[in-house]
C-alpha cells in the first residue's frame, strides 16, 4: 500500500518487491526489473512499462488502463529525446498472467497476446 505516483524509477531492480496495492499511477518504470514482483491489485494507470521485466510478476487486479507497455514511435523533429536503437525489446511479458488485470485496451491485448503473454482472448 505505497504510493509511488509519478514516481520515476526507470531502471530499478525491483525483483521480488511486494508491490501489492501500491500506487504507481502515472510512474516511470521503463527498463525496471519486475521479475516475480507482488502486484497484486496495483494502480498501473498511465505508467511506462516500456523495456520492463514482468516475468513471473503476480498481477491479479492490477489495473492497467493507459500503461505503457512498448515505446511509441519518435518524432524524427524531437532529436532531444532519443529512443532505443530499432530491434530493442518491449516490455517482456512472455508467460505472464494477464487474465486477472483489469482494464486492459485492445493495443495492451494485441501486444499480450503477441509478445507470449497469457491472457484467454490470447488465440
Amino acid at each position: 500500500k505505497t504510493d509511488w505516483q509519478g514516481a520515476d524509477l526507470s531502471g530499478a531492480d525491483l525483483e521480488r518487491a511486494n508491490l501489492s496495492n501500491a500506487s504507481l499511477n502515472a510512474a516511470r518504470l521503463s527498463g525496471a526489473i519486475l521479475r516475480s514482483t507482488n502486484m497484486e491489485n496495483a494502480n498501473l494507470r498511465n505508467a511506462d512499462l516500456s523495456f520492463v521485466d514482468l516475468r513471473g510478476a503476480n498481477l491479479a487486479g492490477a489495473d492497467f488502463q493507459g500503461t505503457i507497455l512498448s515505446p511509441g514511435k519518435q518524432d524524427p523533429a524531437d532529436q532531444f529525446v532519443q529512443t532505443p536503437e530499432i530491434g530493442a525489446q518491449s516490455a517482456v511479458v512472455q508467460g505472464v498472467d494477464f487474465s486477472q488485470v483489469k482494464n486492459l485496451d485492445t493495443k495492451q491485448l494485441a501486444y499480450i497476446c503477441t509478445q507470449g503473454g497469457v491472457h484467454p482472448r490470447c488465440p
